[in-house]
């Protein structure tokens, strides 16, 4: 599989898509560009959205599972 793409998901169904930060693929890595100057007032719960390419070109999207809280540094 290639990486051909990832979303920030927040709100509270994690529906809403890089409301604080946008994400760039850098090679093997993640980049995360920040949207918002000021840090939210609590803990932000959110998830990654990966969409994955295979050898046949066929697209899948993948949702890590596990939540986090993500901040400003």
């Amino acid at each position: 599989f290639t990486v051909t793409g990832v979303r920030v998901l927040t709100g509270a169904n994690f529906d809403v898509v890089n409301e604080y930060f946008v994400p760039a693929i850098n090679g093997t890595d993640f980049d995360f560009t920040a949207v918002i100057t000021s840090t939210p007032a609590g803990p932000v719960p959110t998830k990654l959205k990966i969409t994955l390419k295979d050898d046949f070109n066929h697209d899948y999207e993948f949702v890590v599972p596990q939540s986090f809280n993500m901040t400003l540094n």
